[in-house]
């Protein structure tokens, strides 16, 4: 389907209504709005059907072209979320919603269906004989409960769906085909606009999950990922920058220079840097530095979690006085083979333990330097840059070296530096980010003299 220079013209119509409600402009204000507007939804809901049919065609083995539809799964995105805030829409409030979030997870933007989803009534009701609250659940990433109306083989879907969230199989995918065909049967206009999308978003949650991905990704045997995985700690489902560090061999143990926006699972990418670095036994010491102290102890945080399933995994942020036991397990004086450490540290703490001993360097096997961009910092830049030319001198050349940023306009560069060109790049036109808009308007301010 072609989006065409006047569907175009009037989603900007809806989104700048929707800017004027966010900022709270008095009505008398707002620009006038073509009634033609309302016509994009038959075009937004026409790219969900033609996608989730394709989608679903692709169990059956049948290959298309992502690519294709990405413009218009963002331009059925940006009309939903825009729709909603515009108070153009008339009906339920919760079905543009959950149309929004539905195609919002079409097209990657995970993150943005998740906060459509939360704005969701609970007790969700579209005359669709819950289909509808099972999406919200799947959408919600939450376990499914079980379902009681007029299509009883959902409930074999749910079960499929929980058990694979569980342990990793999903039984039976003839469940979904027989569950869409008795949709189209029996079923209304409406069940088989989000029938199609339950089918659809059921079959991208397993193909993207970690169960499927990992594996693959590290060359670890699945069955060790499995029963990781299982454990409920890491995240069981990749989002597309996680997917790319994938493709990109990030996580067999290349180094790699990324931009990854905020909110884009940055926290959760490391952790699965780091595990699959132990798991696949190529180092059992990882650092990370980040460059102020209230970062790395969110990040500490975070990893804390992330490999609270495994004991003998050490995440510790260096303290102003170090220790002689942490200075033993740097130096690789650790009697426990079986422990893997992971140190949080800011680059001015790294610098001085690298003073007392650059031999340190020699038993880490994997750099990760968060927030690259400070580079640009007059008052850090020096002192990070200064860092990381120190390890490059002195570390191992088969160390892996991860540099990520939200924002490095000369990645290309960067990484030539970091890696002697042996690394990959993974920048922002294969991340997707949530799209801002400005708007600018002019008021008039009158004075009154009393």
């Amino acid at each position: 389907m072609l989006i065409e220079e006047k569907s175009k013209y009037y989603l900007k119509k809806i989104r700048a209504k929707a800017k004027m409600y966010e900022y709270h402009i008095p009505d008398s204000l707002h620009s006038d709005t073509e009634k033609q507007v309302n016509q994009l939804i038959i075009s937004a809901i026409a790219i969900i059907g033609d996608f989730s049919n394709d989608i679903i065609d692709s169990i059956e083995g049948k290959e298309f072209d992502y690519k294709e539809y990405q413009e218009n799964l963002r331009f059925a995105a940006k009309f939903f979320d825009g729709y909603v805030d515009s108070k153009l829409y008339s009906g339920d409030e919760d079905y543009y919603l959950l149309l929004g979030a539905v195609v919002y997870y079409l097209c990657d933007y995970n993150g943005s269906s998740h906060v459509l989803v939360s704005r969701i009534a609970n007790e969700i009701d579209l005359g669709i004989n819950g289909i509808d609250r099972v999406l919200v659940q799947i959408l919600a990433g939450n376990s499914i409960e079980s379902y009681e109306g007029k299509y009883p083989i959902l409930n074999d879907i749910i079960n499929n769906y929980n058990q694979f969230n569980a342990t990793g199989i999903f039984a039976n995918y003839k469940y979904l085909k027989d569950f869409r065909k008795t949709v189209y049967e029996i079923g209304s206009d409406r069940e088989l606009l989000f029938a199609d999308a339950l089918v659809a978003i059921v079959y991208l949650k397993i193909k993207n999950s970690s169960y499927e991905l990992m594996p693959k990704y590290t060359g670890v045997a699945p069955e060790v990922w499995h029963e990781v995985l299982r454990k409920g700690t890491l995240v069981t489902e990749l989002w597309q920058s996680q997917r790319e560090l994938g493709k990109n061999e990030v996580f067999q143990g290349k180094s790699a220079t990324i931009q990854m926006p905020t909110s884009s699972g940055k926290t959760k990418s490391i952790a699965l840097i780091i595990l699959s670095a132990f798991l696949s036994k190529r180092t059992n010491y990882a650092i990370v530095v980040a460059p102020f102290r209230a970062l790395c102890r969110e990040i500490t945080e975070e990893l804390e979690n992330a490999f609270s399933f495994d004991e003998n995994i050490k995440v510790n942020e260096l303290s102003d006085v170090l220790q002689m036991d942490i200075l033993d397990i740097l130096f690789g004086n650790n009697s426990n083979s079986e422990e893997q450490s992971v140190y949080v540290v800011t680059p001015e703490k790294l610098l001085f333990v690298l003073r007392q001993n650059i031999a340190i360097l020699s038993n880490v096997g994997l750099m990760i330097f968060d927030e690259g961009h400070l580079f640009d910092d007059l008052n850090r830049g020096i002192a990070y840059e200064l860092l990381i030319s120190t390890i490059k001198l002195y570390m191992p050349n088969d160390t892996q070296k991860v540099l990520i940023s939200a924002v490095i306009p000369n990645a290309q560069e960067i990484n030539g530096w970091l890696t002697d060109g042996n690394g990959v790049v993974v920048k922002n036109n294969v991340t997707q980010t949530s799209h801002t808009d400005k708007v600018f308007c002019t008021l008039k301010i009158q004075y009154f003299s009393q």
